[in-house]
């Protein structure tokens, strides 16, 4: 359930557990969590309390849905972690393959690695693309040195030169920019077009979002 502030979600778990009795349901509340998005100005956690079914739910920093960690501060730094770790094990993995099948231009190895690797790392890109991802240029960096058979303190422009491959960091802004387009066309009432109008009007009247006020677009 998504609402705007504090009465409106407390609003929305009495009609939820009227719903649930009338219909005989049963909602498991040790795995409902409530997060709480951009609390500055709100009371404390300890004043706020959600409860149901006579039962306290638990208010967290941090929740993953839909395999995206969301974080109460707005912030994607424990997704890209874990989308980096992640990336370094299907690596290895692939780095295994490449060995046992002896594929050994760098055309291939590329190949391999946009087949196994790039699409899990870029998991959920379109939320967090805006964001320098330090830790997954790092091991996108080796790899494509690796792939190119070169020492790992080679510099950056050197394997970037030789390999022409595209920066990590353009490669997930075109797909969020992307993600942009597309929301613009969806119809007014959909709900990632309402939050990307409140972002915008909020950067227009100099009071931008946790979100919008990391999102310089003019400087990308």
């Amino acid at each position: 359930m998504l609402a705007p502030d504090e009465n409106s979600m407390k609003e929305m778990l009495c009609i939820l557990e009227k719903y649930a009795t009338k219909n005989k349901l049963k909602v498991n509340t040790k795995k409902t969590k409530v997060l709480v998005v951009d609390s500055k100005g709100s009371r404390s956690r300890s004043e706020r309390g959600w409860w149901y079914g006579g039962k306290r739910l638990e208010e967290v920093k941090e929740f993953k849905y839909l395999g995206c960690w969301i974080s109460s501060r707005n912030s994607w730094k424990k997704h890209m972690r874990e989308m980096a770790g992640k990336a370094r094990v299907a690596i290895n993995a692939t780095w295994g393959l490449i060995q046992r099948i002896a594929r050994s231009t760098f055309r291939d190895r590329m190949y391999l690695y946009n087949s196994l690797v790039r699409a899990g790392a870029m998991f959920g890109v379109e939320l967090w693309g805006w964001e320098d991802n330090k830790e997954m240029e790092a091991v996108y960096g080796r790899y494509c040195k690796a792939a190119l058979g070169l020492a790992k303190n080679t510099p950056e422009y050197i394997w970037r030169t030789e390999s022409g491959a595209e920066s990590w960091k353009v490669s997930c802004r075109r797909r969020a920019s992307k993600y942009i387009m597309d929301i613009l066309g969806m119809e007014n009432g959909r709900w990632p077009k309402v939050c990307l109008r409140e972002t915008c009007r909020g950067i227009l009247n100099s009071k931008p979002s946790k979100w919008g006020g990391g999102q310089d677009l003019s400087r990308h």
